[in-house]
This record gives structure tokens, sequence and C-alpha cells, in this order.
């Protein structure tokens, strides 16, 4: 499914996350091909484009999070940073953050 990627709000005081959160080839090709809300109660898209995985808002499609990939070897890909900005309505902490990132794509793709 080709989805069409949202421009980002200004980032330019985007807090980033260093991390290395490593998937198998086949889980990668479940990402790339994102995810788009199917009701108002799933709440987000997921849409990859140009090396990064967007998240975003359904209702809105202003994206959240940004994560980028990079092919480490023949056998992992892996997210190395994870953009965001704080929010009072969104989890900040950085493990909190990981942890949404994690489960949104578990939830939603893999």
């Amino acid at each position: 499914m080709k989805q069409t990627p949202m421009q980002m709000d200004d980032y330019t005081t985007a807090n980033v996350i260093n991390k290395n959160i490593n998937f198998s080839p086949t889980d990668m090709q479940k990402i790339l091909k994102g995810y788009k809300a199917e009701s108002m109660d799933d709440k987000w898209n997921i849409v990859c484009d140009d090396g990064w995985i967007n998240f975003q808002r359904s209702w809105t499609t202003t994206v959240v999070y940004k994560a980028h990939l990079i092919q480490k070897t023949s056998k992992t890909v892996t997210i190395d940073c994870i953009i965001y900005k704080n929010d009072i309505d969104r989890p900040t902490d950085i493990d909190d953050v990981i942890y949404m990132i994690m489960d949104l794509l578990n939830t939603f793709v893999l």
C-alpha cells in the first residue's frame, strides 16, 4: 500500500534519541509497507519515506515521531535515532518514547 508521507512540522528544536533498535529483513519489509488507520480508534498512521518511519496522528496526519532507518548488515536493519518534540500530551521521557515507537510497530505492522 503506497502512502503519501506528510511533512513534519518545524523540528528545529526537537529532541533526538540515539539508539540502535535492530530488525530482521522480514520485519523491515513489514515496516516499509506502513500502516493506514482503518478507523478513528486506531489513531496512528505509520508511513515510510526516504529512510524515515513517520508516526502520524491519523486524524490530522501530524508527524509526532520520526525514526531513521539504516541497513547495518544484510541481516540487520536498524533504527539509529528517533526525533520527537516535547509535548504535554505525549510521552517525552526517552524510555517512554522508545516504548511508544516499539508498541506502535508491534501493534500495527509486525
